[in-house]
């Protein structure tokens, strides 16, 4: 029903998959208690690849209100938008958490980074909309 199940996407997760495998290789790996890192055997020229992940939240301003306190015989009036929402954005790396940047380069160390992480306002009349661009930047 969702097209999850279609002969095109599921040929493509193959390849996906056998891609990722390929790229497994020269990433490092955790022992089982996640207490140490295990860095791959590359030949030479290889560089280590990090896998990293791009996580987005939207909150709303009337986010989880479920419930209030009102006086007996009082009815809770809801608002109809949702309110102001933020967008959130974030990179998280397995080898280093939230993905860090010191002068445009992923960071060692905590001190003096900037986080990765970037939160907007949506809408025409705030900071707009999440873009392809905004990503690359």
């Amino acid at each position: 029903m969702d097209g999850h199940e279609r002969d095109d996407v599921v040929a493509y997760r193959g390849k996906f998959l056998a891609k990722m495998a390929e790229h497994e290789k020269r990433m490092p790996m955790f022992t089982d208690d996640c207490s140490d890192v295990i860095w791959p055997n590359l030949q030479n020229g290889e560089k280590s690849l990090i896998f990293v992940t791009h996580d987005e939240s939207i909150f709303h301003t009337f986010d989880g209100k479920g419930r209030q306190w009102l006086p007996a015989g009082e009815q809770l009036l809801r608002k109809k938008v949702a309110g102001l929402a933020l967008h959130v954005n974030d990179f998280l790396a397995d080898v280093c958490g939230r993905l860090t940047l010191v002068d445009g380069n992923a960071a060692t160390n905590d001190e003096c980074a900037k986080e990765a992480c970037e939160i907007m306002k949506l809408g025409k009349n705030y900071d707009g909309w999440w873009t392809t661009e905004d990503l690359a930047k």
